[in-house]
């Protein structure tokens, strides 16, 4: 059952090392009309890329 939850545990801790530098990073969830030419430290959650789905 441990494992079922690993990606939650990883996700965590590059969650927590992003919000804490200075300046932050900022955390969003992929959508079709984020427009992502505008963003400046962000990641995008589950970027859709060409060949498949990328996480970060």
């Amino acid at each position: 059952m441990a494992q079922k939850f690993k990606w939650k545990t990883q996700k965590d801790r590059i969650d927590r090392k992003l919000r804490s530098l200075n300046p932050s990073w900022t955390i969003r969830r992929y959508s079709k009309s984020l427009n992502t030419t505008r963003l400046q430290r962000h990641i995008v959650e589950e970027y859709l890329h060409e060949s498949a789905s990328i996480n970060f």
